[in-house]
């Protein structure tokens, strides 16, 4: 038992809830890094209509991709606030 959990002893999962956390903001980075890269590869093209129609398709899958991991880290630091008061 960790020592935030013996001075609150609601708090019993405090490390599962931060290694989980930490989990979905690694994946959100990697996301972000994947994302970036693709388009860093669609500017280096002209600046056509078609590159434009990319760049919103790409920004569409990225939110989509992004989505319920935004909603797991939500949800964990509402535990974590919830655990603490």
């Amino acid at each position: 038992m960790t020592a935030s959990a013996k001075l609150n002893p609601r708090l019993d999962h405090p490390d599962q809830l931060l290694r989980e956390l930490q989990e979905a903001l690694a994946a959100l980075a990697d996301i972000e890094f994947r994302y970036d890269i693709i388009r860093e590869r669609l500017g280096a093209g002209g600046g056509s209509e078609a590159k434009q129609v990319s760049l919103i398709d790409l920004d569409a899958c990225r939110e989509r991709e992004r989505a319920p991991l935004i909603d797991k880290v939500q949800n964990l630091q509402r535990k974590m606030l919830d655990d603490l008061g």
